[in-house]
């Protein structure tokens, strides 16, 4: 996007949750989340700062692509709220995506060639992270009831046991994200009907895979190396 193009760009008000995210950056994010859950959720706490960050700049991407497509287009600006949930729902299946594929192969002491007493407390403290965004959801997001992103991360899960995984993944992830656009809300089905702009389509499915192979690969190494610095190691 040109300087000129954001310097005239309509700014729509920041929700609660956006204003808030925001705010988080690499220096920063771990004194945000301290919301005195204790030294038992370091771990937890700041493994949520590093998708909420991960969720700012998939916002920021696709923000700018689909505000290209959007000249003389009724198209509606993105919702944050809407997009930061299913992109947060997402990025924590993502990290998971291991013990769903294969649930009694834990091959996370092979990667890291270390030897970890317990691999599922991993999975465990995933979840437990999940949770935390979960519950932060429902602190700044109105009418928004705890438990709905950890009921969209398990819906993402069922898919990863299916043929071709990756490819149903990335059309479920889209059009729940189409749905979000379209109608300005976290979407409750991912029927984008017959009336969606192609571009639009075009835009969000082509920005998946390079959210994958950049921001998600990043966010998993950073991820696994917060743990690891929270568990006694083995020589």
């Amino acid at each position: 996007m040109s300087f000129l193009s954001r310097l005239f760009k309509k700014q729509e008000p920041q929700s609660n949750l956006e204003i808030f995210v925001k705010k988080i950056t690499e220096a920063s994010y771990q004194k945000i989340f301290d919301p005195g859950t204790g030294k038992d959720n370091r771990e937890e706490t700041l493994i949520s700062g590093a998708v909420f960050l991960v969720v700012k700049k998939f916002y920021d991407g696709l923000d700018e692509m689909v505000y290209g497509i959007k000249r003389g287009k009724n198209l509606p600006s993105l919702n944050f709220d809407a997009i930061a949930f299913e992109c947060l729902a997402y990025s924590y299946a993502w990290l998971m995506r291991d013990f769903f594929i294969r649930p009694n192969h834990h091959n996370f002491s092979e990667e890291y060639g270390i030897s970890i007493a317990d691999d599922e407390e991993y999975f465990h403290c995933l979840s437990r992270s999940s949770h935390i965004a979960d519950s932060l959801l429902e602190q700044v997001m109105d009418s928004f009831p705890y438990g709905v992103l950890h009921g969209r991360i398990k819906a993402y899960s069922l898919l990863y046991s299916r043929k071709n995984p990756t490819n149903r993944l990335r059309e479920e992830f889209a059009s729940f994200l189409i749905s979000s656009i379209q109608s300005g809300s976290p979407a409750i089905k991912s029927d984008v009907g017959l009336e969606v702009d192609l571009a639009l389509q075009l835009a969000v499915m082509s920005n998946i895979p390079i959210f994958e192979s950049t921001l998600l690969v990043g966010l998993d190494d950073g991820v696994r190396r917060i743990y690891l610095e929270d568990i006694d190691v083995v020589d």
